[in-house]
């Protein structure tokens, strides 16, 4: 049966971000360089609301679509590696206990036209972050900016890079003449001051929102990250969308398994988690579903879990290997598929059926939201 796995992509002259009127800032008028050089990070991305601007982003949430294969909440069954073929020493898939877990995201399968459009989107948002006055758009929209922005930056980087050096994103160097790294390289120009990825993190939304669920919606590209959400966050859904992939990570083995926590939680922990032991229980009381809170419990605090770096498409990084391609075709069918996609996707499909035989996952297939006690207001 043929398996649509990229649909076709059509882009307009714009992308329809912005929904109001886009107030100029001062700095964006001015060409004062030595002035945009003395301004901090900190003091420039401040979050000082007093505008209604919003920003909208259908067209992101459809290019998501696009890439990405949506993968469902971890049934916590570690998996075990495939056979390997006759007279070989390598299989190449992922050997690793998360292949099952978080969205995957088909970079050896994009279409030079998607990479194109991520570009392009990566671009606008860079001109939009510098056109208007980001810190005065409510909180909300500011945050829904920075992770939309930080996602489409990761995303852009691993495509362009893929794999990686050692199939792993943090080696990536972006940034033709440098050394520096993906996390670090300044990729982005928002109002005049130079950004990396860490700086996104680490300077603006970590010390400027302060629920935890936040930093679980920022993508590193690994197959241990935060899972990519296949729609963009917005404004008016982002304390749901926060809520729902940080669950996601607090039941999946990624983020705990045998009472070790991801090397994620412990990364944060100065903004989040000072008391780390204290307080990342804490937090798991509130995310986790009863049975795996139990099991952290059960077994306490015991260090860092292990942290599969590798990039998180289907095949962990081999995807460019021509028995592993998928056609050029949008629709493909099985014969098209290399061995290890053809298991990757027999295996997705029966973690699936796995998932409807469970009573939890029963039970959240339909969500009621008590408008009354439901708090859809600003993340703190």
């Amino acid at each position: 049966m043929p398996i649509s796995i990229i649909r076709s992509l059509i882009l307009s002259t714009t992308f329809g971000l912005v929904t109001a009127a886009l107030p100029m800032t001062a700095s964006a008028a001015s060409t004062a360089q030595g002035q945009n050089q003395a301004r901090s990070i900190e003091t420039n991305f401040t979050p000082r609301p007093s505008r209604k601007t919003q920003i909208g982003y259908g067209a992101w949430s459809s290019l998501l679509g696009d890439i990405i294969l949506f993968m469902g909440p971890s049934t916590r069954t570690p998996f075990k590696a495939p056979q390997r073929e006759t007279g070989s020493r390598i299989s190449r898939t992922h050997n690793s206990p998360f292949r099952l877990e978080g969205n995957k995201v088909l970079y050896p399968h994009m279409s030079s036209g998607v990479k194109q459009a991520i570009r392009e989107y990566a671009a606008e948002l860079e001109e939009i972050g510098t056109r208007i006055d980001i810190p005065a758009m409510p909180r909300n929209e500011q945050l829904a900016y920075w992770i939309n922005l930080h996602n489409a930056l990761v995303i852009r980087e691993v495509g362009e890079n893929y794999p990686g050096p050692n199939r792993k994103p943090e080696d990536i160097k972006p940034i033709d003449g440098s050394d520096v790294k993906l996390h670090d390289a300044k990729l982005v120009t928002i109002d005049g001051i130079p950004l990396s990825l860490k700086d996104i993190r680490e300077r603006i939304v970590y010390p400027n929102w302060k629920n935890p669920d936040v930093p679980m919606a920022l993508y590193l590209g690994d197959s241990s990250s935060p899972s990519l959400s296949n729609v963009a966050y917005t404004a008016s859904e982002l304390r749901l969308q926060l809520k729902s992939n940080a669950e996601e990570y607090a039941n999946s083995l990624r983020g705990m398994d045998e009472g070790k926590v991801s090397r994620v939680y412990h990364d944060i922990a100065l903004w989040y988690f000072p008391d780390f032991a204290s307080d990342i229980e804490n937090y798991f009381r509130k995310r986790m579903r009863e049975e795996v809170f139990s099991e952290y419990t059960a077994a306490g605090y015991r260090g860092v879990n292990r942290y599969d770096n590798v990039v998180n498409d289907i095949t962990a990084g081999h995807g460019e290997r021509g028995r592993q391609r998928l056609s050029a075709s949008s629709d493909i069918d099985s014969f098209a598929l290399g061995k290890d996609v053809q298991q990757f996707l027999t295996d997705r499909a029966k973690k699936i059926e796995r998932l409807r035989d469970q009573p939890w996952f029963k039970r959240g297939t339909v969500t009621i939201i008590d408008i009354e006690t439901e708090d859809l207001g600003e993340v703190e």
